[in-house]
């Protein structure tokens, strides 16, 4: 719900219930529509669906980038002429594809026709050659008709270059690296897995930062800054190959900075006795040993 507001209007609405020593027991998500923005001598209030009104520190307010530092700008809005031309790719698509990849033709005749003997004429012909389905069909011509239809190019058939444009266009909006949008053009099995790392460093990141810092400024007390907060972990968005784990799990267990136990649960694997231990190199010592030593 978050996400879903944000992407599309730039901005999402929490409502945090208290209890009476003011701690938070429950958070509501509201919808954007229904919440309006309001000042008052430099305070922040939010009115939600015209009726209560909620002080800034009960209302978890997530925003984009904003111009007036209190309401976010909505991408779609913002970008509406690359979406609406996108969108406009896929209905030309549909229609050129119906009607056979072929634009148009003409059919002519020696006879003159009336305007009704024209439409009749026009409306059978369409029906049983025109889309997909009749694209393969001999037309079979009376009275003399000849068919001269008006081809299209190579070049002007290959609108699919468009449809790449249209999802490039969207991967900058919303920060999305094209192979999340299935465009692997760009992709190579050396680079999928960094490009992956760089959704999460890149286009994740900035997001989680702005819910992690709304979240710890307005949920807990002054007393418990430093010792409660909310952080989410994406390790396991950025877990690599089984080489690149093995080589970083080997690190961290030959330093001491991670036990076999903890190694495990990383793995989703279960506990072992004695796997809570920590272990050194015998061989490496302070630099103030050392020194003592050779004094």
């Amino acid at each position: 719900k978050i996400m879903l507001d944000l992407l599309c209007n730039g901005n999402s609405f929490i409502r945090i219930v208290r209890n009476e020593s003011a701690t938070p027991i429950e958070l509501l998500c509201l919808n954007y529509d229904d919440v309006q923005i309001l000042t008052q001598n430099n305070y922040l209030y939010y009115q939600v669906d015209k009726g209560d009104t909620y002080d800034s520190a009960d209302i978890l307010h997530f925003k984009l980038i904003t111009q007036d530092g209190i309401t976010g700008l909505s991408p779609i809005t913002q970008n509406a002429a690359a979406i609406n031309w996108g969108m406009d790719v896929e209905e030309f698509g549909r229609k050129f594809f119906t009607n056979g990849a072929s634009m148009s033709g003409v059919l002519e005749t020696a006879r003159s026709l009336s305007t009704e003997a024209l439409d009749r004429l026009r409306n059978s012909f369409s029906e049983s050659y025109s889309g997909l389905k009749n694209s393969s069909k001999t037309a079979v011509l009376e009275e003399g008709l000849t068919f001269k239809p008006i081809s299209v190019s190579a070049e002007q058939a290959q609108f699919l270059a468009s449809r790449t444009f249209s999802i490039e266009e969207v991967s900058r909006i919303f920060n999305v690296p094209p192979h999340l949008l299935k465009d692997l053009s760009r992709s190579s099995f050396n680079n999928i897995e960094q490009q992956g790392a760089e959704f999460v460093i890149y286009s994740l990141m900035p997001y989680i930062s702005k819910i992690e810092e709304e979240f710890n400024l307005k949920l807990y007390k002054k007393s418990e800054l430093g010792k409660a907060f909310v952080e989410f972990n994406v390790m396991g968005l950025l877990r690599g190959s089984v080489n690149d784990r093995s080589n970083f799990y080997k690190s961290m267990f030959g330093i001491g900075v991670m036990s076999i136990n903890e190694i495990r649960r990383k793995e989703n694997m279960n506990a072992i006795e004695g796997g809570d231990e920590h272990f050194m190199p015998l061989n490496m010592t302070t630099l103030k040993n050392i020194e003592n030593a050779s004094s």
